[in-house]
């Protein structure tokens, strides 16, 4: 679910942990992130667990240039969540103009949840793209 950007303070606590495990090897912080989500730069999303207890997974998403983007995901079990995250999400990208999805340094592992996605290789990670 997107977060909106008055909550993100709220929330953040919860997925802090989940985006210093996903930023781990790269050049970028969760600190940096929270400052994208405060600024509305980006929205803040949160797949929560089945009780809703707690958060499994964590990203965030950006509309440029028709472009809806997902970045930083970060979490675990994607198997229990990614099908109707991408539903989700694919409805937001349509309704705030966006003719495709795209999911920026994805693992390459991602693939079997990402069939109906255009992947392109980069390294050890991949872009996976799809129309909506």
């Amino acid at each position: 679910m997107p977060i909106p950007t008055e909550n993100v303070a709220q929330v953040w606590p919860l997925v802090v942990p989940l985006f210093r495990k996903g930023c781990e090897g790269t050049t970028v912080t969760p600190e940096y992130l929270r400052g994208v989500f405060l600024t509305e730069m980006a929205r803040l999303w949160i797949v929560w667990a089945p009780d809703e207890a707690r958060p499994v997974a964590t990203f965030g998403t950006q509309v440029v240039d028709n472009n809806a983007t997902i970045f930083a995901m970060a979490g675990s079990g994607a198997g229990g969540w990614m099908q109707e995250l991408l539903k989700t999400t694919e409805r937001w990208a349509r309704h705030n103009g966006a003719r495709q999805v795209v999911i920026n340094d994805a693992r390459l592992g991602w693939a079997k949840f990402l069939k109906d996605y255009d992947m392109e290789r980069n390294g050890d990670k991949a872009t996976y793209r799809r129309a909506v």
